[in-house]
């Protein structure tokens, strides 16, 4: 197929099913199938089997030539039966950073008594994977993607084939099922640890320094105790910090985007904030979250951390 031709029918298959819905149906009006290489070099041995077969007058080259090509016929059906009656829809994708390998996921709804064997779900130009759907159940196919840029990735269009039994006739199709791929920014590898604050005291006063309230992070420094070492951090691989405290004050370590340099690019300041977020929950320390379009009050946990996550991937 010339690059004219194929691009002028993916065009009409786009148009044709991006505005499906999941779960998509894989019905005989959306399945195509046609020889593969292998099937055409069949077919012309066949051909020259059955001119010979003619020239000769040899009865038994008619009845091999004769069961060879029911025998074709007979997995061209089997490789249509592969794809026909599945029900495909998208699987839960858990977001990545980026630079990291992230996976996608399809379920695949088997009705049938049959099991399909050697499905093949496509991402044009990405990845593939091949499974055994098995008989009367969900089945999930898994793709590893790499992944560059932060942000909601999107890979709209799959394409599903198989060429069992034989690998003479290649059935395929196409389903839009709107799969999605959260990254998250790559954090700064090193950089300066996040500035201090004013810190709000309760009833209008501020304490004396003292072991009450966390107040923020700063490198660590000769002579600081060791209570004082965020021991989390350095576990994993982040440099050495020592915690602030103030007594009587309630205070907060705000993340906020002027606290980057301005001279800096925005998926640069993005990252920095990225680390700044994770040194902050490695440590066990409540953080709230500054960007021009959106404040995230204080707060801690895994919840937190992939709100905030997402609030820098998705700026």
């Amino acid at each position: 197929m010339s690059r004219a031709l194929r691009h002028q029918f993916t065009r009409w298959i786009n148009r044709r099913y991006v505005s499906e819905s999941p779960p998509v149906h894989l019905t005989q009006r959306r399945i195509y199938i046609l020889p593969t290489k292998a099937g055409m070099l069949f077919g012309s041995t066949l051909l020259v089997m059955l001119l010979g077969s003619i020239n000769y007058n040899l009865s038994l080259g008619f009845i091999l030539v004769f069961l060879l090509s029911g025998l074709g016929i007979a997995s061209m059906l089997h490789t249509y039966r592969g794809l026909a009656g599945l029900s495909l829809r998208p699987g839960k994708s858990d977001p990545v950073f980026a630079g990291a390998a992230g996976t996608l996921s399809v379920l695949i709804d088997n009705p049938s008594r049959l099991t399909r064997y050697n499905v093949e779900f496509v991402l044009d130009g990405v990845a593939a994977a091949t499974i055994d759907a098995e008989a009367s159940t969900e089945s999930c196919a898994r793709l590893s993607v790499a992944t560059q840029q932060r942000g909601l990735v999107r890979y709209p269009r799959w394409r599903i084939t198989s060429t069992y039994p034989l690998g003479v006739f290649r059935a395929w199709s196409y389903a839009h099922l709107g799969s999605e791929l959260l990254v998250y920014p790559q954090a700064e590898s090193t950089g300066p640890p996040p500035p201090m604050h004013a810190v709000h005291a309760k009833d209008g006063a501020h304490g004396e320094s003292g072991q009450e309230d966390f107040a923020g992070l700063r490198r660590y420094q000769q002579g600081d105790s060791l209570k004082q070492i965020a021991w989390k951090a350095l576990a994993h691989g982040h440099p050495l910090l020592s915690k602030q405290f103030t007594g009587g004050a309630l205070c907060e370590l705000r993340l906020q985007w002027h606290d980057t340099q301005p001279t800096m690019g925005t998926d640069a300041r993005v990252s920095r904030l990225c680390r700044w977020l994770l040194e902050a929950s490695h440590a066990g320390v409540p953080y709230a979250l500054e960007l021009p379009s959106e404040r995230i009050a204080p707060g801690s946990g895994a919840a937190h951390d992939a709100r905030c996550l997402k609030a820098l991937a998705l700026y």
